[in-house]
């Protein structure tokens, strides 16, 4: 036989390879899950900032959804994405926001020894226009320290149906292999997915991939290929740049622990990467614990807070439905104030409070509502940023009530010594009264009653 010379075969694979691009979790669509994991409930958080980085920040910057399991077929999503055009190709830069929800049902949902088949269908909405895309993502930039994005929003407002279907496959290809420095007892198998997705404005996306998988115990990694098409964006300039950026094929790597997923999508011939992060609950019993830390992050004003929480239950009688925690919580941020892009609210404030949890659905141990009231002090001031960096307001600090409301989710298997929460509510904060300051010669008012999403976790030990 004569000698087979791959160094062409591998030079063609580059040359293909280098003008890939890499997309995003199609809008509207239930993202695909690592074999083997059920999903009950996901967080869902995409940034570009979770890929390679680089000097661009723009497109589909970042994507936030939540997709709960209604039942055993059934499931409801809710999609937010913020769409930049900060250096186009052609044309003005400009911005646009989406949020999209849908209802699926799983049309096949079969399990056998060597993998498993879902075929899943869906319907909702998308909306395309402005959805304080601009607030969060200025926030969450002062919050890292990045630059501010200035750009306005492009004039498309609308709604539009969507109808999607998505195939997630996968198998077992070798057990019980033993990998160089990783040790024994691997699992080898297939991860296949494609979704396609189409609107009533035209717009059609579809997505394939297909990945190598190496599993142990609760942890799994895997790499492959994935193709993007995106068609039909026409209707303005962020979104036909964010389509053709979004559009062709890129290498995938990802790994998940737990109740932890990461993925990135890489791009070959441009600075720009994209990924996102996944919290996933699949159900667990939740365990009640002693003592307790939480973080979370607030949208649309962007704060970021951390909560140290200790069981009042030896104290106070928990025999009955609720469980009782007192609270210490500390929260920061800068968001904008108002839709002002040189005017941002540097924001500490400082609670203690007390909080009531309950598992009120018979049969769901996994799921937890929660309500908390307290009081704390709260120190605003005016900070600028691009023509007005220089400028700071006196600071105005108050007292108040704090407190909130929501849902928690069991993400960890049950444990005597700890378990890990997902969270989802609502944070509020009630000040004594309003102040004015002046800032860059002019009147302005500081203090006002506010209220914001929060996604978060919570570690419960001892």
């Amino acid at each position: 036989m004569g000698r087979i010379n791959l160094a062409p075969i591998i030079i063609s694979v580059l040359s293909v390879v280098s003008r890939l691009a890499s997309g995003a979790q199609i809008p509207g669509v239930t993202p695909p899950s690592p074999p083997s994991l059920e999903r009950q409930v996901e967080i869902f958080f995409g940034n570009d900032f979770l890929g390679r980085g680089g000097d661009i920040d723009d497109f589909r910057t970042q994507q936030l959804a939540v997709i709960a399991a209604l039942d055993d077929r059934w499931s409801v999503l809710v999609e937010h994405s913020i769409l930049t055009l900060e250096k186009p190709e052609q044309g003005v830069p400009g911005r646009l926001d989406q949020l999209a929800g849908s209802l699926s049902y799983r049309l096949i949902d079969t399990e056998h020894s060597s993998g498993a088949s879902v075929l899943e269908v869906g319907g909702g909405f998308r909306y395309s226009g402005e959805l304080a895309g601009a607030r969060i993502q200025n926030g969450f930039h002062q919050l890292i320290n990045s630059s501010i994005k200035d750009m306005p929003y492009v004039d498309t407002d609308r709604v539009d149906a969507t109808v999607w279907v998505r195939l997630d496959r996968h198998g077992t290809l070798k057990r019980d292999v033993s990998i160089p420095l990783l040790g024994s007892d691997w699992q080898l198998g297939y991860w296949g997915r494609a979704a396609s997705l189409v609107t009533s404005d035209g717009q059609w996306d579809t997505n394939l991939g297909l990945m190598g998988v190496a599993s142990k115990g609760g942890f799994q990694a895997w790499i492959g290929a994935q193709a993007d098409w995106r068609e039909g964006y026409d209707r303005d300039n962020v979104q036909r740049e964010t389509a053709e950026f979004e559009d062709g094929a890129g290498l995938v790597l990802g790994f998940r622990y737990g109740p932890l997923i990461i993925e990135t999508e890489q791009n070959f011939d441009n600075d720009s990467a994209y990924g996102h992060i996944s919290l996933v609950s699949s159900g667990q019993r939740i365990n009640n614990h002693e003592f307790g830390v939480q973080l979370g992050l607030t949208m649309p004003d962007v704060y970021v807070n951390a909560q140290g929480r200790w069981s009042l239950c030896e104290s106070m009688n928990c025999a009955g439905k609720f469980q009782k925690t007192a609270l210490v919580d500390v929260l920061y941020g800068k968001p904008a104030f108002g839709s002002s892009v040189t005017h941002f609210v540097a924001t500490t404030q400082l609670s203690l409070g007390m909080e009531f949890a309950a598992r009120p659905v018979a049969g769901l141990s996994w799921l937890e509502t929660y309500a908390a009231i307290g009081a704390g002090w709260r120190s605003e001031r005016l900070e600028g940023e691009g023509e007005l960096a220089a400028e700071r307001s006196a600071a105005v600090d108050r007292f108040g009530l704090a407190g909130g409301a929501g849902l928690r989710f069991g993400a960890s298997e049950p444990r005597d010594a700890w378990s890990f929460l997902l969270q989802i509510g609502v944070n509020g904060w009630l000040p004594t009264s309003s102040g004015t300051v002046v800032f860059a010669g002019q009147p302005e008012t500081l203090q006002s009653p506010e209220l914001a999403l929060q996604f978060g976790a919570l570690l419960r030990f001892f």
